[in-house]
């Protein structure tokens, strides 16, 4: 058959798709910056992406608070629907996650949605838009380069910097093996100057006191 373009005229697209599946994850600054420029719901969801792990779709945005023990000891997020089933797990929470959620929850007080991140439309149903606010705050932050999926990347940075196994990584991210770490776990420069014990720890050591949850 006769070829009716040029093969080689793809490869550029082709390097451009892997460049923006490539993970780029956050450092805390730029983390506080893009959350400075966030609506409450976002800065709440940025902090949940990034001390977790949870995927964005399908497991952050449709969790109800019948699904999250924030009173236990840590608290815990149950997973019941994930991508598979290696994603249905208990996700534990660092301090500065159940303290954002605690202070989001405050703001709507008891039985405004069974949702965590609603619907300003709808309270009834949850959250869909995050990749026009991500966009949105990205650009103001100027990390137009970054995309939200870049937060579960961020958080298996962090772990791994804190000296979790590729196991346990690959366990708090759901997934059933550790062949595909090498896609989330890239170490952060400012973190490795220093040991750090946990990823509360590290983030008392990079951010101020006063910054947004």
């Amino acid at each position: 058959r006769i070829i009716t373009h040029n093969p080689c005229s793809d490869v550029g697209k082709l390097n451009e798709r892997r460049d923006r599946r490539r993970a780029r994850p956050l450092s805390y600054e730029e983390e506080e910056r893009v959350k400075q420029f966030s609506p409450p719901l976002l800065r709440t969801l940025i902090t949940l992406l990034a001390d977790t792990g949870l995927r964005v779709k399908k497991e952050a945005l449709p969790l109800k608070w019948s699904d999250i023990s924030l009173d236990s000891e840590p608290a815990c997020i149950r997973i019941c629907d994930s991508k598979s089933a290696a994603g249905v797990r208990p996700v534990w929470l660092t301090n500065h996650c159940r303290e954002a959620l605690v202070n989001w929850r405050r703001l709507f007080g008891p039985g405004f949605s069974p949702f965590v991140f609603p619907s300003p439309r709808n309270s009834a149903v949850h959250f869909v838009d995050y990749k026009t606010a991500w966009r949105t705050a990205a650009k103001k932050a100027g990390l137009t380069d970054r995309r939200i999926y870049d937060l579960r990347a961020t958080f298996a940075s962090r772990a791994n910097v804190c000296h979790a196994t590729g196991l346990t990584v690959a366990h708090l991210l759901g997934h059933a093996n550790t062949q595909i770490l090498p896609t989330y776990v890239r170490p952060l420069d400012e973190n490795t100057k220093a040991l750090i014990e946990a990823m509360d720890t590290a983030r008392n050591q990079h951010v101020a006191p006063n910054s947004i949850n």
